[in-house]
């Protein structure tokens, strides 16, 4: 699973493109994102082949999982989950 690294000040921006899973007819019509308590989660947002979430804060030397699970017009649910390592600023 892919982790990625930030600083306890910075604020990114983190997501997926669906595009290679989901079957070419289709379209993501709902994203929900599940975070480990410590980090705060901004802003969520989906289009028809991705997701994104907003992440800041959290304690440094700590290691956080990101989920996301989308459903598609077809009532098909797909998930991917990645990792957010917090380092001092």
């Amino acid at each position: 699973m892919r982790t990625y690294r930030q600083s306890t000040n910075e604020e990114r921006r983190y997501g997926w493109d669906w595009s290679d899973e989901i079957l070419i007819d289709q379209d993501v019509t709902t994203s929900t994102w599940t975070v480990d308590a410590g980090i705060t989660a901004g802003n969520a947002n989906s289009d028809r082949f991705s997701s994104t979430i907003d992440v800041s804060g959290g304690t440094a030397n700590t290691r956080y999982k990101f989920v996301n699970k989308v459903t598609t017009t077809n009532g098909l649910d797909y998930e991917k989950s990645f990792y957010v390592f917090v380092f001092a600023s």
